[in-house]
């Protein structure tokens, strides 16, 4: 069975044609819910994370990464607003390397990883906020390598209240 993914922006619902079918995202079809939190702006709270995280979180993520996402979920309106800041948080802060390393206790500390890193990341802070993400492996539509091939990317989808959303 062959699947492409035509379109992968932040909370996008996705829409399962048939079983050999394409899956696609709409961007502007993001139902209500998803479309409250797709501001475009970084959330607040990213800039109010308390000083004992923001200080530690890079140097002992291992102890620190649990303490982000309960900030984050302490005072969140609900799940796609926990899946916002967490996304905003990675964006903000980790920075993009093509040849990166992608284990998340050592690209935290260097600040740094490439689309896996980040995937691997998103799965695990989601997972202590309690909502299921899993990662897809698939092709970048926009990257390509030198010799015209699509160059291979990593995203999440996140299922909230039953529906599932691509974050990338």
């Amino acid at each position: 069975m062959k699947v492409r993914i035509l379109v992968s922006i932040f909370l996008l619902q996705i829409q399962i044609l048939s079983a050999s079918a394409i899956i696609q995202a709409d961007v502007l079809a993001a139902d209500a819910m998803a479309a409250k939190y797709r501001t475009g702006k970084i959330d607040p709270a990213i800039a109010s994370i308390p000083y004992h995280i923001r200080s530690h979180i890079f140097i002992k993520p291992e102890q620190y990464l649990k303490k982000l996402v309960d900030f984050f979920t302490v005072d969140a309106d609900n799940d796609y607003h926990i899946v916002k800041r967490i996304h905003d948080w990675i964006a903000d802060t980790i920075a993009y390397e093509f040849r990166a390393e992608t284990r998340i206790y050592k690209f935290l500390k260097l600040k740094k990883t490439n689309c896996t890193g980040y995937s691997v990341l998103f799965k695990t802070m989601a997972q202590y906020a309690g909502i299921h993400a899993v990662i897809v492996f698939g092709y970048s539509r926009t990257y390509l390598f030198s010799n015209g091939k699509q160059g291979n990317h990593a995203w999440n989808i996140v299922t909230i209240n039953g529906k599932k959303y691509l974050v990338d």
